[in-house]
């Protein structure tokens, strides 16, 4: 299928003399029929090839072999992490992969080496193997900035926690990063199991040089190091919910130990008020007393002073 420059078809074909690579850019009705015409693959892959979208998984074939890898994108409206879904089939003279339209990455790698003989003879010179190892790079590269955002917005989110103006708006930053983080690590913990399984079934197709080797476990390491950061992250983000939980926790209370106080320090006033106000006038003190009223205040307060300093010398209040 042809395509214009600066334009990709539903199916796109790019080959060199060592293999094709053939780039789908949405895993459509079409797109399917076309490998099945072309391909004896496997019709539960093309299946799984289909939306909605599979989990990461791994299927070692005789003559092929059948790879599904979950990665995560931002979306810069909703603010979150979601996956997108690459599929890739990996056989002795091709390569085929499939983007579920979310992102553009392997398009515009596609279109670079179309448009740029150079580059295309640099990513296509060796075997579909050295094309998937040098593809799966970029994924993770791309995966980078959003472990710098959430290294910044848990940064952010320290220096927030411990400002009483903003404690309803830390506990929003803090549950979206959360659930972001999470979300990152969830799509990006299969990866290493993956890749080591890949790495084990591709000698079957290929012979893998040292150097191929040597490619494939900094790959591996580098999916590894991705999932340990991201690990950490989370426990940086729970750890800082926890605070920000015990931090309102305390803050609530305080507010009831200030209101229990107030209660307390009222509770006699109001008694001695109940008794002044009873209808039993006949031998009630102070009745007929001119300074009655100021007695009573007198007394109230005495009990009001008596009660604080109780509660100062019991240190249940500063």
């Amino acid at each position: 299928m042809k395509n214009q420059k600066g334009k990709l078809e539903l199916v796109n074909t790019l080959s060199s003399a060592n293999f094709t690579w053939i780039h789908i850019r949405k895993a459509s009705p079409k797109a399917l029929k076309y490998l099945e015409r072309n391909f004896k693959f496997n019709a539960s892959d093309l299946r799984d090839s289909a939306p909605p979208l599979q989990r990461s998984k791994f299927i070692d074939h005789s003559s092929y072999l059948f790879m599904i890898l979950l990665f995560p994108y931002y979306d810069k409206n909703l603010k979150l992490i979601n996956p997108t879904e690459f599929d890739f089939f990996i056989g002795k003279d091709f390569l085929i992969t499939i983007e579920d339209g979310k992102t553009n990455i392997l398009s515009e790698l596609f279109l670079s080496l179309k448009n740029n003989p150079s580059l295309k003879k640099e990513y296509l010179s060796e075997d579909p193997l050295h094309f998937l190892l040098d593809i799966l790079h970029e994924f993770y590269n791309y995966c980078f900035p959003m472990l710098n955002h959430f290294n910044l917005d848990t940064q952010q989110i320290t220096k927030e926690l411990f400002g009483k103006q903003k404690q309803k708006q830390s506990i929003q930053e803090i549950l979206q990063t959360k659930n972001n983080i999470i979300a990152f690590n969830k799509l990006m913990r299969p990866h290493k199991n993956i890749l080591e399984r890949l790495n084990h079934s591709v000698e079957a197709i290929y012979p893998i040089s040292e150097t191929q080797g040597n490619h494939f476990h900094s790959i591996i390491v580098y999916a590894k190091d991705i999932c340990d950061d991201a690990e950490n992250y989370k426990e940086n983000i729970t750890a800082l919910y926890d605070t920000h939980s015990s931090l309102i926790a305390h803050n609530t209370n305080e507010i009831m130990r200030r209101l229990t106080t107030i209660s307390a320090l009222l509770l006699p006033l109001s008694v001695i008020a109940s008794i002044f106000g009873m209808n039993t006038v006949m031998g009630m003190p102070f009745m007929n007393s001119e300074n009655g009223f100021w007695l009573i205040i007198a007394i109230m307060l005495t009990f009001t002073s008596i009660t604080l300093v109780y509660y100062k010398f019991k240190k249940w209040i500063d």
